[in-house]
């Protein structure tokens, strides 16, 4: 069985030949890793044989140009394609300190939102998991011409991996205009405004879907990214969800689905609250599952058996002993692999504090216990 066909028997609810993996290390946690015995010369996806690989990246800014303003050799400021001010650290990983925002009223957004239109150059392929250091060298780079962009998804199509469609959410694109507490407080004060944000951002990701299948390309499944808790629970009440965030996230779901591919939700955080109000959305899958939020994927999967579930495997146990290794993989895979809909991905992304040594040892486990 290739991973394209695993992937797909574990969304539809089969039970596949073992537990599908895939994972997200840092560039730091490479470096280690290429130290301590990782080849450099092949790309860590392709030396785990991650059953998701290639995908298929919607660029959802406003798509201004990106200026460089001020640098040194610690760090640079610059404005994005959201023409927002950030200062990045160089060479490391991280979110940027912002430093200010283009939108901030109404006005604002009704004169850049007539931008958010498909066009080719907002598509690229990336793999998954790959996090850059913002260097000035991915800050001016140009987009690569749609030829290109074809042909690296042929090539990708030759590998049989499961291959994803990404696209931040509705709430995420949001907070990549305005500050997210200034998104939060406007959900409450001007919900129309709000509103309107979260629908446009919708329409851009299905209206960009559908043009790309008329160019020729077919995806496995959708992933979108909308963070709408942290380790205590919800950022807002579910009133506030259902009223402003539910009706585009059953849009995405409502629309991927009948397109026949699976849909995959990113949010960090505390589930107890988000997890019901997601199933209601329609979602497939939840992902990563964040064990330092105090999410526990045995219990999860005894309450909600029709979801697959995407990742908690804490990467604080992988940078430990082999026996925390051994307890956490074991523990968690022979209990949740049950019925299927499971997925191997770490509870996030792999840090540095992981070594080689025990990240290898961690996968030899999923492949040994994670057999059907």
């Amino acid at each position: 069985m290739n991973s394209r066909e695993r992937i797909k028997k574990i969304f539809a609810g089969e039970i596949p030949d073992r537990v599908g993996i895939f994972d997200a290390p840092w560039p730091e946690t490479v470096e280690r890793w290429h130290r301590e015995g990782l080849p450099k010369e092949v790309h860590v996806n392709e030396y785990f044989d991650y059953d998701i690989d290639d995908c298929l990246l919607l660029d959802t800014s406003l798509m201004l140009p990106k200026k460089i303003m001020e640098k040194t050799p610690e760090y640079m400021i610059y404005s994005d394609a959201n023409g927002v001010v950030n200062k990045v650290m160089r060479g490391k990983t991280g979110a940027p300190l912002v430093l200010d925002y283009l939108i901030k009223t109404p006005a604002d957004w009704e004169k850049y939102k007539k931008s958010l239109r498909f066009s080719k150059a907002r598509i690229q392929i990336i793999r998954w998991g790959e996090y850059e250091p913002v260097d000035e060298s991915n800050i001016v780079s140009s987009t690569l011409p749609w030829s290109k962009v074809l042909k690296q998804y042929q090539e990708a199509r030759q590998k049989d991996k499961f291959m994803l469609f990404l696209a931040a959410g509705p709430l995420e694109n949001a907070t990549h205009l305005l500050d997210a507490q200034d998104v939060y407080m406007k959900m409450l004060t001007e919900p129309d405004f709000i509103s309107d944000l979260f629908s446009t951002f919708t329409d851009l990701v299905i209206e960009s879907y559908r043009q790309i299948e008329a160019l020729g390309i077919q995806m496995d499944g959708f992933h979108f990214s909308d963070d709408i808790a942290y380790k205590n629970g919800m950022f807002f009440s579910p009133d506030t969800y259902r009223e402003l965030l539910l009706p585009c996230h059953k849009r995405l779901c409502d629309f991927f689905r009948s397109a026949g591919l699976p849909v995959m939700y990113h949010t960090d955080g505390k589930l107890d609250e988000v997890l019901p109000l997601a199933i209601e959305a329609g979602i497939t899958a939840i992902q990563p599952i964040e064990a330092k939020a105090g999410n526990d994927v045995r219990q999860l999967k005894a309450r909600y058996e029709d979801i697959v579930f995407a990742g908690n495997i804490d990467v604080t146990k992988l940078s430990g002993t082999r026996s925390d290794v051994e307890n956490e993989v074991i523990t968690k895979i022979e209990s949740v692999k049950n019925k299927g809909r499971y997925l191997y991905h770490s509870d996030h992304s792999v840090p540095p504090t992981v070594s080689f040594d025990n990240y290898k040892y961690a996968l030899e486990l999923v492949r040994k216990y994670g057999k059907y």
